[in-house]
């Protein structure tokens, strides 16, 4: 279940033409998205990263404007504090039957289910030993235009939202 969301994450910054770097321990994030720029005949990253928690789950409850998730609540409070670089938490919630979370075909390679993101910064500190239930909009559907606009918010300076 991570490599499946690794390799959705993966595709999709790939779709953006970002770098990402992988994290060898997990102290809270996964993956870093890098951005890239072409400055004359070559590219070069610019400084401007992303951190991302990743989450895979069978378990999500869908609901009519939200998908929610338990989150390690050790986890919930890495993502809610102060960091160096924004960060995020990245979910891809996937059908419970193994079967069906990847198909491939001579014209598509598909992961089943569907990524969803969400900043935590500054949300209130809880008071769980285990786990937290986080909500996070459907509106925040995973995918490279999205992935465009969470980089230009960043970019400007302004809060993930």
């Amino acid at each position: 279940m991570e490599a499946l969301s690794r390799a959705y994450l993966q595709a999709v910054a790939a779709a953006c033409g970002l770098t990402f770097s992988l994290r060898s321990s997990d102290y809270g994030i996964d993956m870093t998205l890098h951005e890239v720029v072409r400055q004359g005949r070559r590219y070069r990253e610019t400084g401007l990263a992303l951190d991302i928690q990743l989450k895979c789950t069978t378990r999500a409850v869908w609901r009519s404007r939200a998908v929610a998730v338990d989150l390690d609540a050790t986890t919930y409070d890495d993502l809610i504090g102060p960091g160096p670089r924004p960060r995020i938490l990245a979910v891809l919630a996937i059908p419970v039957a193994e079967s069906r979370w990847l198909s491939v075909t001579e014209r598509r390679l598909g992961i089943g289910g569907a990524m969803y993101w969400r900043s935590l910064a500054g949300e209130t500190p809880t008071a769980n030993r285990s786990s937290v239930r986080v909500e996070i909009p459907r509106r925040h559907l995973f995918t490279p235009a999205e992935l465009g606009r969470i980089m230009s918010l960043i970019r400007n300076g302004r809060p993930l939202s």
